[in-house]
């Protein structure tokens, strides 16, 4: 049975759509900036900041980016990481899930026990990142194969300490979007 719905209820009702459409509007509006800054025009944006539309559009950041290598390895290597990955991920998990589902199998419950304490606790993916980032390892395929122990790393530190690289790393005209 349903029933009428009197006119607090309603009330309420309008206020939870009105208040979460705000909320909505509120989280995606940064996103909409830097698609609108993506598409503006280099000077309008040095000269206007950030605006929520375009007074001059423009596509040349999407062709100074294009223009580069970096996109195209990037993408490379993740389709390659990402179906690669996908296969023997499906290959393995597949495997695993078979014997852990014969019960006649000795060696079920450690393998249940190492499968669910990994899961639990993750190894520190954020510490892998910046330090594949730091030894010039991002989006390469090497970086896949890479361990390094406490004494390489203090090695390659002591090599080549922080600031030994001279140099800008992106042209003069973009070096404007840099530190301002």
């Amino acid at each position: 049975m349903i029933e009428a719905l009197d006119w607090r209820d309603r009330l309420f009702t309008i206020l939870n759509y009105l208040f979460l459409t705000l909320f909505a509007l509120f989280c995606l509006f940064p996103f909409w900036l830097m698609v609108v800054a993506s598409l503006t025009d280099d000077a309008v944006l040095r000269m206007s900041g950030y605006l929520p539309w375009a007074r001059k559009w423009s596509l040349e950041a999407y062709r100074w980016v294009l223009a580069g290598q970096g996109v195209r390895v990037g993408y490379r290597v993740t389709v390659f990481v990402t179906l690669l990955g996908t296969f023997l991920s499906l290959l393995i998990m597949s495997g695993l899930a078979y014997v852990m589902s014969l019960k006649r199998f000795k060696g079920r419950n450690a393998i249940a026990f190492y499968v669910f304490f990994t899961m639990i606790f993750i190894p520190g993916i954020i510490p892998w990142f910046i330090t594949m980032r730091m030894l010039g390892l991002y989006e390469n395929l090497a970086a896949l194969d890479v361990t390094l122990s406490a004494a390489e790393l203090a090695e390659i530190d002591r090599i080549a300490p922080r600031g030994a690289a001279a140099g800008t790393r992106y042209p003069e005209a973009m070096m404007g979007f840099v530190d301002r």
